[in-house]
């Protein structure tokens, strides 16, 4: 089932997760992505691993995690490539 208000959570959560995760990084480029790339794997199979039913709110906020997650590693990944230019 979906409802509106989970877009307003979506978007407030993965700008925090966002935020969070970009507060968070040192200036090892190749470290923070790989940090991100083991983070991701955890939640993605937490994700999968909804059998007892976590429910839609928390599923929005895990979805919206993992996206900012994402994001962030792709613009660092881009960031290593142009710095070994």
């Amino acid at each position: 089932m979906y409802y509106d208000f989970e877009d307003e959570i979506y978007e407030e959560h993965y700008d925090q997760s966002y935020r969070f995760l970009k507060n968070a990084l040192s200036n090892d480029l190749k470290k923070e992505i790989n940090i991100l790339e083991t983070t991701l794997e955890n939640m993605l199979t937490y994700q999968g691993n909804d059998w007892t039913g976590r429910g839609d709110i928390s599923s929005v906020k895990l979805n919206a995690y993992i996206a900012a997650a994402e994001a962030l590693k792709e613009e660092l990944k881009e960031k290593l490539k142009q710095a070994n230019k």
